[in-house]
């Protein structure tokens, strides 16, 4: 490939920034369709009573595809949650 001039500092010629590039929009409706279609897969999932044992040896209830680690944390301390 070419290479890069002393003098040059970048390939490709001079950078212009664009306010909304067009890669963006398609890169956020691909987003988009995907987040979609995986929100739509764990609304189907069964919602089940779970038990998280933490280091400690403590038990904490929760439910499957809802508590979250970060559940787990605030529900210890906020400091904790903050941490995560």
């Amino acid at each position: 490939g070419k290479e890069i001039g002393e003098d040059e500092g970048h390939l490709g010629g001079d950078f212009e920034f664009k306010e909304n590039p067009e890669f963006i929009a398609k890169r956020l409706e691909i987003y988009e369709r995907i987040k979609a279609k995986r929100d739509e897969e764990l609304k189907q999932q069964p919602r089940e009573k779970i038990s998280i044992t933490l280091p400690d040896g403590a038990v904490v209830e929760g439910t499957s595809f809802e508590t979250s680690p970060l559940d787990v944390a605030s529900g210890i301390s906020a400091g904790l949650a903050n941490n995560v």
